[in-house]
């Protein structure tokens, strides 16, 4: 077994657990989202089973995967625009199903420790307006 291999395979197996958890979990908002993890497990254990397959069955497979690196301008044109709708469908994952959480939440006041309390946002005078106007959206779909 190639050392170097199972080093590169590990370092990118757990830089795409890391890369994938964010995508999902910071649009959640908490990582106590359980339908996250879900994702998560469908998504990475058959990964790993399979660099373990590799890794054993057929190392040259393995580092071919892991090298890919496409030389025609028209395939790194869909690879990255791949990239882009892969990076697009983890973060919408994240949302919990409702598309305006993100600007609720950036739309409302700072939380603090007490629950009677938050700090408001020192944002344009419309902000009331254009919050009830998600909020009345958001509940619609």
């Amino acid at each position: 077994m190639n050392r170097n291999l199972l080093t590169q395979a590990l370092i990118k197996f757990l830089a795409g657990i890391l890369l994938i958890g964010l995508l999902v979990f910071l649009p959640a908002g908490s990582v106590a989202y359980w339908q996250g993890w879900l994702l998560m497990g469908v998504l990475f254990v058959p990964m790993f089973i399979a660099g373990i397959v590799m890794l054993v069955k057929s190392p040259d497979l393995l580092s071919k995967r892991l090298n890919a690196k496409e030389k025609e301008s028209a395939q790194k044109t869909v690879v990255a625009l791949s990239g882009l709708l892969f990076i697009i469908s983890f973060v919408t994952a994240g949302l919990k199903g409702n598309p305006f959480y993100l600007v609720k939440s950036f739309l409302s006041d700072i939380p603090t420790g007490d629950s009677n309390k938050t700090i408001p946002l020192k944002t344009p005078v419309f902000k009331g307006i254009c919050y009830d106007i998600i909020l009345s959206v958001s509940t619609c779909i």
